[in-house]
């Protein structure tokens, strides 16, 4: 597997043709979540879910 860009986070970028479900679980992944967690992430401001 190729290196991800440097930096603490690195960088995930859809790939050509790829569902948004792929990948929302790929990037759920690399960061050892589950994809409700994700969403769950993402979605959060200031303590309530949007």
């Amino acid at each position: 597997m190729p290196a991800l860009s440097s930096g603490a986070a690195g960088r995930l970028a859809p790939l050509q043709g790829e569902l948004t479900l792929s990948f929302l679980t790929r990037l759920a992944a690399r960061y050892h979540l589950g994809i409700r967690d994700l969403l769950a992430a993402v979605t959060d401001v200031g303590g309530l879910q949007t």
